[in-house]
């Protein structure tokens, strides 16, 4: 299970396929609403090596339904210490920030970052996680 807190570690955990993990049929489909199909995907670095995808995906699961979540990995199988995550409600990816952004897993703090929705041909993420230069802006600071 995955230890989500103040600190601390611990927490035993069974070893778990890695693979993207989509969020299956919901029967909480609400008519209240227009139809939402943009969602929205979240970046999530700082992920301690042991955390899988299948704990992204039950974490990020309880704020919303997701479309999918993957742990990105190396060619020889090692974390890279970052996902994505993909709600199917940008609410949602808004909420999902303001619940667990700087909130420690495993004892890493988690840094989660909103980008662009994901595209209405698909959600992006078969790719993996390549490629350098990260995000735009951001770095930088006094001095």
């Amino acid at each position: 299970r995955v230890v989500v807190g103040r600190g601390g570690g611990g927490g035993v955990r069974q070893p778990t396929p890695q693979f993207a993990v989509g969020g299956g049929p919901g029967p909480s489909q609400r008519p209240q609403q227009a139809p939402l199909t943009t969602g929205a995907k979240l970046f999530v670095t700082n992920l301690h090596p042991d955390v899988t995808t299948q704990d992204i995906h039950d974490l990020f699961s309880e704020v919303g339904p997701l479309r999918a979540a993957l742990v990105h990995h190396d060619e020889a199988s090692r974390s890279l210490g970052t996902a994505y995550v993909v709600f199917k409600k940008r609410d949602d990816a808004i909420r999902a920030v303001e619940t667990y952004h700087g909130r420690p897993l495993d004892g890493q703090p988690l840094n989660l970052q909103l980008v662009a929705p994901p595209s209405a041909a698909g959600i992006g993420i078969q790719g993996g996680g390549g490629g350098r230069g990260g995000g735009r802006g951001g770095g930088g600071g006094g001095g």
